[in-house]
């Protein structure tokens, strides 16, 4: 509950749930570890987390790297992004894609609450960051960012490493709570862009209720009202597509369990439909919530 001027009067009791993830349990697959680099080998490396905590890295023919990049890119001075497994005999972490954030710069993650102009090309968005590497860049955690833009920056897709990244992803398809990471600086002494900047869309979590007779498995979509937060800055009904690398969890087998007014967790790339202008979600997983 809040007042007439926004103060919140009413209490707030947050419940989390938590339960024990071993390494060969499912669960115990990294989504994301940001971290910054503190040595290289051969075939791994070592990154200090946000929390001083330090983890090794392995690395092997089938490791994905954004843009291009590889294990000689890295340096003492690299931000990466890590997904990957957790590995049963020594608790290092087996890598299946890795994403250099900055050589010499600095990222900023999190989510977008307004775009400006809200169509066409945007010349600016406002980030609410939620993570932060340094720590001395200026800008603190919790803070809204405006990050302007030239027109010179470069945008893809983390986990896609195909052309469509850059037709999905752009200035023009920039959407207010959709989750960025921001980084600028020198790479390999070359900028990327005229001002060394780029953005970065990744996945997120959306709590949401399932639209009546909106299920079709026959498109492998479903429809649902966002809540909370994020429903605020996305009221209209999102589309969700699932495919064959959607996962369903949390009593989930397939598309055919969800239900209409059932609550839902999607976790997924929010975009906006190149064709159409709508607001799409890309479903990676899908969680019943009780």
């Amino acid at each position: 509950m809040v007042d007439g001027s926004g103060n919140i009067t009413g209490a707030v009791s947050p419940t989390f749930n938590i339960n024990t993830v071993g390494t060969g349990d499912a669960g115990g697959y990294i989504d994301t570890l940001e971290a910054a680099v503190v040595s290289v080998g051969s075939q791994s490396f070592v990154v200090q987390g946000p929390h001083g905590r330090q983890f090794t890295i392995n690395v092997n023919g089938a490791t994905e790297w954004e843009n291009g990049e590889s294990l000689s890119a890295l340096t003492t001075s690299s931000i990466v992004e890590v997904s990957g497994m957790l590995d049963k005999a020594d608790a290092t972490l087996d890598a299946d894609n890795v994403a250099i954030l900055s050589q010499n710069g600095f990222y900023a993650g999190g989510q977008v609450t307004y775009v400006q102009p809200s169509s066409g090309p945007a010349t600016s968005f406002d980030l609410y960051v939620r993570g932060l590497l340094p720590t001395t860049t200026g800008i603190t955690l919790g803070q809204i960012a405006q990050v302007n833009l030239t027109g010179n920056e470069k945008f893809f897709i983390y986990w896609w490493h195909n052309p469509l990244t850059e037709f999905l992803f752009n200035s023009s398809q920039l959407l207010p709570v959709s989750t960025y990471r921001w980084r600028t600086g020198h790479r390999r002494g070359q900028r990327t862009g005229s001002d060394g900047e780029s953005r970065v869309l990744r996945h997120w979590g959306f709590n949401g209720t399932v639209v009546a007779n909106s299920v079709s498995s026959a498109n492998g979509t479903f429809q649902m009202q966002i809540n909370g937060f994020a429903g605020l800055l996305v009221p209209q009904t999102v589309t969700v597509y699932t495919g064959g690398p959607t996962k369903y969890r949390d009593g989930f087998g397939s598309l055919s369990d969800v239900t209409a007014g059932e609550n839902v967790r999607v976790v997924g790339l929010l975009l906006k439909d190149p064709t159409s202008g709508k607001t799409v979600l890309l479903a990676h997983y899908v969680d019943e919530l009780q």
